[in-house]
């Protein structure tokens, strides 16, 4: 019945799209930014997103500030072994 047992998933191959992905991804969640267009560039990824900012006097509403991010192969292998920490360290696998 060893079948049954469950497994450690096989990580995505490095220079995956989705694991870079999936990278990005949980970066935007961890800082709190809202996603707005990612490109792909020769040398990595081009990201804007927003930021929640506090509001001016006057101001109604959530504010949202741009941020523009040029993250590039080393910046998003970086992320994706944090990420990847992550999982395990959560699931009990270490």
């Amino acid at each position: 019945m060893g079948f049954l047992r469950k497994s450690k998933p096989e990580r995505p191959v490095f220079g995956s799209y989705q694991e870079r992905f999936r990278a990005i991804g949980r970066q935007l969640d961890q800082d709190q930014l809202r996603f707005r267009m990612l490109t792909e560039i020769p040398d990595g990824f081009l990201l804007k997103a927003e930021e929640h900012s506090n509001r001016q006097q006057g101001e109604v509403g959530n504010a949202w500030m741009p941020r523009t991010f040029w993250l590039d192969e080393a910046d998003i292998r970086q992320m994706a072994d944090r990420a990847y920490a992550d999982r395990d360290t959560k699931s009990g696998r270490r």
